[in-house]
């Protein structure tokens, strides 16, 4: 997944989705997730939704049928049912987005602060 970084407070928060879908998705890494934006990417959706637009959750998320390197699915060709369960795991996390009590925000946060920090 391609998300956005902002240079502020936020950037931490932006990534909450991401840090949420790969406790829902184990095939899903969120250490994998790229987070900055690259000249060739300012014209995408993802970018003018976020500088433009101001939309903080705006990703880009590729799939493909090649299969993971790591986990359970590691060396395992991807195939359509796979995807299925991927986009069903991408709505649970979404709901469960919408859904997150704000006090657990700020424990989520240290969480992915101390895994960015240590990469």
């Amino acid at each position: 997944m391609y998300g956005n970084s902002a240079k502020n407070d936020t950037r931490f928060r932006e990534r909450i989705f991401p840090y949420m879908l790969e406790k829902q998705a184990e095939v899903f890494s969120f250490i994998d997730c790229a987070f900055s934006v690259q000249k060739s990417k300012e014209g995408t959706g993802r970018v003018v939704g976020w500088k433009e637009l101001g939309i903080m959750n705006s990703f880009t998320l590729e799939a493909s049928f090649c299969g993971a390197d790591f986990g359970k699915y590691a060396n395992l060709h991807f195939n359509t049912t796979l995807l299925q369960e991927i986009g069903h795991h991408f709505c649970e996390a979404l709901l469960e987005y919408m859904q997150v009590d704000p006090k657990k925000v700020k424990t989520i946060v240290a969480e992915i602060e101390d895994i960015m920090n240590n990469q």
